[in-house]
């Protein structure tokens, strides 16, 4: 565990929707945001994250791409077509070949980062989208 005096002085405290239907990536990822001192909800799919969506209560939207009932694709759609001001939906996934990266953008995504993450890889996240 990180304490809080070994927290960045100027990271902000986000409050994060993690969108991840495997649970033991739920755990990891919860884990490496809460040691960093975020605060995180957590949806089982897509569907459960456009539910539990409301406007101005979340910083951030981590969105896996694959998930049964919903993927998170579908999901980023669904919330754009229906709010017109979002926080950055990045997405998460395990497909790490050339040019996916900009297929999920152009399929909506804001960003994306591949599993398995790490802190580095949020950090870097937080700081390219001046959160």
């Amino acid at each position: 565990r990180i304490s809080s005096d070994e927290r960045e002085v100027n990271t902000p405290t986000l409050r994060i929707l993690l969108t991840e239907d495997k649970k033991v990536n739920q755990k990891v990822i919860s884990l490496i945001l809460t040691s960093m001192g975020h605060h995180i909800t957590l949806a089982n799919n897509g569907e459960d994250a456009v539910r539990q969506y409301t406007p101005g209560k979340f910083d951030l939207i981590l969105m896996d791409i694959q998930m049964p009932v919903m993927d998170g694709i579908t999901a980023t759609k669904m919330l754009k077509d229906k709010y017109t001001q979002l926080p950055p939906v990045v997405g998460l996934s395990a497909n790490a070949l050339q040019g996916d990266r900009e297929k999920y953008m152009d399929q909506g995504m804001d960003d994306y980062i591949t599993k398995p993450v790490r802190s580095d890889d949020f950090k870097k996240l937080i700081s390219r989208l001046h959160l």
